[in-house]
């Protein structure tokens, strides 16, 4: 079993150069960005499909028999493939195409089973005391942020401060949150908030998208926490969500349990009409 993780490990690392290239030339490229628009009325720049092309290219190099896929192409799914690489070679491009530090490039990997098993998360214009952000989660290995070995080892606080995206408030109601929160325009930074920094001890999410999920939930995986349903049900990484690409349905609570917990103390959902 190490030898196998000593062998995924070397090739993976031909993925971190490669993820960590593309996010600086997304950086260089976002003085002269241009918006465009999808047909649901997302944002898209020339960067997402750049870092989707060199990305998926390294990784078919490396991993040929693996499935891809990322949030802006189509490719063939195989219930036998190893790994399952999930790119989202922009998140938070919005924020990206006008000028602001708040996005990352995030790739998230599942093993047969569909379990994470490795992720990164480079920010180049985020850092935590520095330029950049980089967390790294290797298969067997502990999370590293930007080389060294990830020193936020209290996870069980009191949840006093959220990272979440403003359309949780459409479906959530925080009237009984005594907190404050923080909204930074990326699903993937607000998810692992609670791993970089010192005083955030949860995240909410409302509905996205698995490529929003798959490499901060590795990242916090790596650290014994967990992203789950409002219901308490766990986030799994079902067909709807892999290969009908589908939004998942329910916000997504994410940190330790005891802030998940909390979380669902606090927080209730509107009803329905």
């Amino acid at each position: 079993m190490e030898s196998s993780f000593v062998l995924f490990n070397e090739k993976f690392d031909h993925i971190i150069e490669s993820v960590k290239d593309c996010g600086d030339k997304a950086r260089n490229l976002q003085t002269m960005v241009h918006r465009s628009y999808k047909k649901d009325g997302t944002v898209l720049t020339e960067a997402d499909l750049y870092v989707s092309d060199k990305v998926e290219k390294v990784v078919k190099k490396y991993f040929p028999s693996s499935n891809f896929i990322t949030e802006e192409s189509l490719g063939v799914f195989s219930e036998k493939a190893p790994y399952t690489f999930i790119l989202d070679p922009i998140d938070g491009t919005d924020a990206y195409s006008q000028g602001l530090p708040s996005w990352a490039v995030s790739l998230g990997v599942l093993d047969q089973n569909r379990i994470p098993v490795a992720g990164i998360v480079y920010a180049p214009r985020f850092g935590v005391g520095v330029d950049e952000l980089l967390l790294v989660r290797k298969m067997g290995m502990k999370v590293t942020l930007n080389g060294e070995a990830l020193h936020k080892t209290n996870f069980d606080e009191d949840v006093k401060m959220i990272a979440m995206e403003a359309s949780s408030m459409k479906v959530l109601d925080f009237s009984s949150y005594k907190g404050n929160f923080r909204i930074f325009g990326s699903a993937v930074l607000h998810m692992v908030s609670p791993v970089i920094f010192m005083h955030f001890e949860a995240s909410v999410h409302n509905s996205c998208y698995v490529w929003d999920v798959a490499g901060p939930h590795s990242i916090l995986k790596g650290l014994n926490l967990d992203v789950e349903y409002y219901d308490g049900s766990p986030f799994v990484y079902d067909d709807d969500l892999l290969i009908s690409r589908n939004k998942y349905k329910a916000p997504l609570f994410a940190g330790s349990k005891k802030g998940r917990n909390q979380l669902r103390q606090m927080l209730s959902p509107f009803s329905k009409k």
